[in-house]
């Protein structure tokens, strides 16, 4: 049998992996992966598994997402801190739902529901359906709008209004409208590229995104490439890409 764990909390991974190995000591577990970046590119790469276990609320929004692009239906047993997604879970196209702290005995009777309702995933017309329905979910897609930071050991709240843009200099560091530099566990700037508004958030380069409120205007320079300003001097000058230029004047 081969499972796939999704969980973006390391902790509750590791435990949920034990725990499946106990229950099924024969069985080929992958994972765990932890956005829906890592969904795409795992399936991309391997063949379905026979069932799923999966968080809902990932580091990069909501597994829905992802999973909604398989090629075809796969069992899913959905974990999740959040009941109000359980429901929603449940009725779309889980087998299941635990609800977080998750016991090895909810995890068998999982299984056991498992065995008793796996033929409905072979019905092609059952899995239109429900690509259907998560397709319609994600036409009002939410994006992110509050980040938690590091201040020392503290961890504190920004909201979006505070928020000058995102720079990566070996970790990803959030820019504040105070002036701060604060860092974040984000991995990549291709994480947050998911979870920003598009409308509100561009990609200037590799190493920076910027809040549009902030951008105080551009100047072009004669190698083609645009030089932006930032409100009072939050950050240097960056730089846009000659490739990205025409892009960048369209967007503001």
């Amino acid at each position: 049998m081969k499972l796939l764990v999704i969980e973006d909390e390391p902790l509750i991974a590791s435990g949920l992996m034990n725990d499946l190995r106990i229950l099924n000591p024969d069985a080929e577990i992958s994972g765990p992966l932890s956005s829906n970046r890592e969904i795409r590119e795992w399936f991309d790469k391997n063949n379905l598994p026979d069932l799923i276990f999966s968080d809902i609320q990932l580091s990069d929004g909501i597994s829905f997402d992802a999973l909604a692009e398989m090629a075809q239906a796969c069992p899913i047993i959905f974990i999740t801190a959040f009941d109000e997604y359980a429901l929603k879970a449940f009725k779309v196209f889980s087998i299941d739902y635990l609800l977080k702290p998750v016991s090895i005995e909810d995890l068998q009777q999982a299984m056991d529901k498992y065995s008793k309702v796996v033929s409905k995933y072979e019905n092609s017309e059952y899995w239109g359906q429900v690509k259907q329905m998560l397709q319609s979910r994600q036409s009002g897609k939410l994006f992110k709008e509050r980040f938690m930071v590091h201040q020392g050991l503290k961890m504190i709240l920004i909201q979006l209004p505070e928020v000058v843009g995102f720079v990566k200099q070996e970790i990803i560091f959030l820019i504040a409208s105070n002036g701060q530099k604060y860092s974040t566990d984000y991995r990549s700037l291709d994480e947050l590229d998911d979870i920003l508004d598009p409308a509100k958030f561009f990609r200037t380069n590799r190493q920076c995104i910027l809040n549009l409120p902030f951008i105080h205007g551009f100047k072009t320079l004669e190698s083609g490439k645009l030089e932006v300003f930032v409100k009072d001097e939050l950050l240097p000058a960056v730089t846009v890409s000659k490739e990205k230029a025409s892009e960048f004047r369209k967007w503001l």
